[in-house]
């Protein structure tokens, strides 16, 4: 089977983010783009699943099969951030280092009780088991929010300056 090479992006001028990025992106109002491809030649698949902004408003959706115009459907930021972890459960993979790869987007101070995390810890599901949740924890120890462990590793990874432990 031949893959055929992705078309260029009506929008391929935004920065192309991973979803985390391209969050704190919007939230700051910086047009921004992510892409995800699955390519497997057992299956003969060879998809793309894009979505992109101008900042903070609708969130335009563009999949379908590479080579192909695909098709187009708008929505919001919640849905694209959902949809993005399906996508990557099912297999897609992101498409970064393209030509206009953005700059790191330095994100907004945290707020309200996010302020006060200073620890996490994960929460197991059985003796030794997977992480099915993490506890944020103010300096004094005690529980202020439970997170997803997207959630966490979004925290740490992009409020470093927060100086949050990890138990």
């Amino acid at each position: 089977m031949n893959f055929v090479a992705p078309a260029p992006s009506p929008h391929s001028q935004y920065p192309l983010l991973d979803r985390y990025a391209a969050v704190a992106a919007a939230n700051r109002g910086i047009p921004w783009r992510v892409r995800l491809e699955m390519v497997d030649a057992r299956t003969n698949t060879d998809k793309f699943w894009e979505c992109y902004a101008l900042g903070s408003g609708q969130v335009t959706l563009h999949f379908g099969r590479n080579g192909t115009e695909g098709q187009y459907q708008s929505t919001d930021r919640t849905y694209m951030y959902h949809m993005a972890e399906k996508k990557i459960a099912k297999g897609y993979r992101y498409v970064l280092g393209q030509p206009q790869v953005a700059a790191p987007v330095e994100p907004e101070p945290l707020e309200g009780p996010y302020a006060l995390i200073r620890k996490v810890r994960p929460v197991r599901k059985g003796v030794g088991g997977v992480i099915e949740s993490w506890e944020a924890l103010d300096a004094k120890g005690r529980l202020l929010l439970v997170l997803t462990p997207d959630g966490a590793r979004h925290l740490l990874q992009f409020y470093p300056g927060q100086r949050i432990s990890v138990e």
